[in-house]
């Protein structure tokens, strides 16, 4: 019978739905789903929705399936390499951002356990490829030098790469160790850290080059002019 009142609902055929509802006492449903079809579908009055929306929570109608479709995070190891076979080899205290836009990972330093690397990395998310953008930063024009421990952030409406910071050789060794620099035992030196500012281009004619927009950020500097973009 309730498959029959459905199908009636469905085609609109509301004149014998009732009939039928009323002669057989059957309820279709729960009377507060009842009354969300009849707001939305029926009448469409959107903006009383979202209040037969929480109604139908309040009275746990959703319950059972929320419970059936948790979320459930499936890991799962990339073993991707770029065209020569190669890839990023181990590290820690690496920096990494992405250009959600294009599915662009982007990977730059970190520590090996004996040094800082200044190695450069994209990661294609479609086509499961590396790509080395450079070998060595530090020799290119402008380009930052190994570090680890730094933060980089891809700004989506300019395509540029924000690069800010360091930790030198000795501190990114008692990272690796367990040890922090606030941790580090007394009488080890003093701690090498750096506010280096770059910025990295990955659109427009000068797309591929870095810049040095502050040796240190502590010092002022007038305002940067804003980059050029070309899609």
């Amino acid at each position: 019978m309730k498959r029959i009142l459905k199908h009636l609902r469905q085609r609109r055929l509301l004149t014998p739905l009732k009939f039928i509802q009323d002669r057989c006492k059957v309820q279709l449903e729960h009377p507060l789903v009842s009354q969300l079809f009849e707001t939305l579908v029926l009448r469409g009055r959107f903006a009383d929705v979202e209040q037969c929306l929480r109604a139908c929570s309040d009275n746990g109608l959703f319950d059972s399936f929320i419970k059936s479709s948790q979320p459930r995070a499936h890991w799962k190891r990339i073993t991707a390499v770029d065209a020569d076979g190669d890839y990023p080899m181990k590290r820690g205290g690496h920096a990494m951002c992405m250009d959600s836009e294009k599915g662009l990972i982007y990977l730059h330093g970190g520590w090996d356990g004996t040094k800082n690397l200044d190695d450069y990395w994209e990661y294609d998310i479609a086509t499961n490829r590396w790509k080395l953008l450079s070998q060595h930063t530090s020799q290119d024009k402008n380009g930052p030098g190994p570090r680890a421990c730094h933060k980089m952030v891809f700004d989506q409406k300019t395509g540029c790469i924000y690069l800010l910071g360091k930790l030198g050789d000795e501190e990114g060794s008692q990272l690796v160790s367990g040890d922090t620099p606030e941790t580090k035992p007394a009488g080890t030196g003093e701690q090498q850290f750096c506010s280096e500012f770059y910025r990295y281009r990955t659109r427009g004619i000068d797309h591929g080059n870095w810049e040095l927009l502050n040796f240190d950020t502590a010092v002022c500097i007038p305002d940067l002019p804003v980059p050029k973009t070309s899609r």
